[in-house]
């Protein structure tokens, strides 16, 4: 898929390969080899850094979006702890990294903003205490309680921001909200 995107996108044969050979490397020394599939799957910030044509993104975003996938490849292949159910928490908090940087950079394609916008900001502090946790000892409840609420609100805000900014005819959900005669 990501090859026929690529092409498709008449994407840079460089950047893409770099992207594609690091996917088959993260997959081949991952143990837990479905979620490096599903973290190169959702990761499609990455069509913004191989295809001019996918559109640009803000440096912020574009910048967080690039460290979520670093973030995600490390949490993959990592094995300073031996606690098997430990890395697969890491990798699945780096997929909520990647997840949520792919809903505000997809985001960015249809309701830009110049500035930061709540969602931006979101982003950033996810990451920002996804690497923290890597680091510090904190109890388990307490971390997967942190990074949940804190990619949730990432994607309402995101969510909030798209309803917001795009023009009316554009989603359905508002137009069943604001009319009754939907349901």
């Amino acid at each position: 898929m990501f090859a026929a995107l690529a092409i498709q996108l008449h994407a840079d044969p460089l950047r893409s390969s770099a992207i594609g050979l690091s996917a088959v490397l993260i997959y081949r020394y991952s143990d837990v080899r479905p979620l490096a599939v599903a973290s190169f799957a959702l990761w499609t910030p990455a069509y913004h850094f191989i295809a001019p044509m996918a559109g640009t993104l803000p440096p912020a975003v574009g910048s967080a979006a690039l460290a979520a996938g670093l973030v995600s490849a490390v949490a993959l292949v990592e094995r300073t702890t031996t606690d098997r159910e430990e890395r697969i928490r890491r990798a699945l908090f780096a997929l909520c990294a990647i997840a949520a940087a792919a809903v505000v950079a997809d985001r960015h394609l249809v309701v830009a903003s110049a500035d930061l916008a709540p969602d931006d900001l979101s982003l950033l502090v996810l990451l920002v205490l996804l690497a923290a946790l890597t680091v510090l000892r904190v109890r388990a409840t307490l971390r997967e309680a942190a990074v949940a609420a804190l990619t949730l609100a990432t994607f309402v805000l995101a969510g909030v921001v798209h309803i917001v900014g795009a023009p009316y005819h554009t989603d359905a959900v508002v137009a069943c909200i604001t009319r009754p005669a939907c349901s």
